[in-house]
C-alpha cells in the first residue's frame, strides 16, 4: 500500500508512465508488491492492453500482475507501423472493432498499458474503491503530471496533418481546463483507464473520428475525447485508484 502524502489517497493501480518505471518509487512498489501472496479476483471484469512488435515474446508486468490476481488480459494485436505516435492509434482502432465484433462481453472493462502498469490491490477493492468515489461517473481515467502531448510539441506540427481542422484548439481548451485543478495530477493519461463499455466505446468514437490521415498520437485523442463526454467520465485527479510514477520522488509518498 502506498500514500500520495499532498492528496491523502491509498492509489491501487500503478503506471511506471514515461522514465518512471526506472525510478525508486515504481520499482520499490513492484519490488514489494510481487514478493506477496494475494488472492484471485471474483469479479468478471475484461483487461485490455495491446502487444506487439519487440515485447511481442515477453511476458509484461501487466501479465505478471494478471497471474498474480488470477486474470487474464486480453491483448489486442499492436502492428507495425512508421512510428510510436501512429502505431498508437491503434489503441483507439484495435479496441473499438474489439467492442464492435463483441469481443469483450463484460460490463466493465480496465484499459492498461501492458509494459508498465501492475496492481498492488485486488482488481475487486478496486471496482468497490471506483463505485463509492466515483460511482456517479461512466469511466474514470489516470493522471499524471505532465501536460503531453501539447500543440508545441515537436512532434505536433507535422503529426496533425489530416486530422480536423480545429484539433488545435481542441486539445488547447483540454489543457485550459485541465488547468483549473490544482491537483499535481491533472492531465489524462491514456495509460489506465476503468468503467463501462459502453462509455469507453462512445470515447473511442469520439477519438476515431479525430485521427483522419493524422499520426497524433493516441494520448491526444482521447484527452479530447473525454473532455468532450466530462459530464459522464472524469480524471483521477486525486489519485483515489491510479498513480502515476513520472516525476515522482519518494518524498511524496508513505509507503505501507
Amino acid at each position: 500500500m502506498i500514500t500520495v502524502k499532498d492528496l491523502g489517497s491509498k492509489p491501487i493501480a500503478i503506471h511506471g508512465n514515461g522514465n518512471s518505471k526506472n525510478e525508486n518509487v515504481y520499482n520499490t512498489l513492484k519490488r514489494e508488491q510481487f514478493a506477496k501472496t494475494v488472492d484471485h479476483i471474483k469479479h468478471d471484469f475484461t483487461f485490455i492492453s495491446w502487444k506487439g512488435g519487440n515485447i511481442a515474446g515477453q511476458k509484461t508486468i501487466l501479465e505478471h500482475s494478471a497471474d498474480q490476481y488470477g486474470f487474464k488480459v486480453l491483448n489486442l494485436e499492436w502492428k507495425p507501423s512508421d512510428g510510436f505516435w501512429k502505431g498508437s492509434q491503434q489503441k483507439i482502432t484495435a479496441t473499438l472493432d474489439a467492442i464492435n465484433l463483441g469481443h469483450i462481453k463484460t460490463d466493465y472493462v480496465f484499459w492498461l498499458d501492458n509494459t508498465d502498469v501492475f496492481f498492488i490491490e485486488s482488481p475487486d477493492k478496486f471496482f468497490k474503491k471506483y463505485q463509492t468515489v466515483y460511482g456517479k461517473y461512466d469511466f474514470v481515467w489516470n493522471a499524471e503530471k505532465n501536460n503531453y502531448p501539447t500543440t508545441s510539441h515537436g512532434k505536433w506540427l507535422n503529426s496533425k496533418h489530416g486530422s480536423v481542422l480545429d484539433i488545435d484548439n481542441k486539445l488547447n481548451e483540454v489543457i485550459q481546463h485541465d488547468d483549473t485543478f490544482k491537483s499535481p495530477w491533472r492531465y489524462m493519461n491514456s495509460g489506465g483507464g476503468f468503467g463501462k463499455t459502453t462509455s469507453l466505446k462512445q470515447q473511442l468514437e469520439i477519438a476515431n473520428s479525430l485521427i483522419g490521415k493524422s499520426r497524433i498520437n493516441d494520448q491526444a485523442l482521447m484527452r479530447i475525447a473525454q473532455y468532450e463526454m466530462r459530464d459522464t467520465t472524469v480524471v483521477d485527479r486525486s489519485c483515489e485508484l491510479f498513480l502515476c510514477c513520472w516525476g515522482m520522488s519518494e518524498k511524496e509518498v508513505i509507503y505501507a
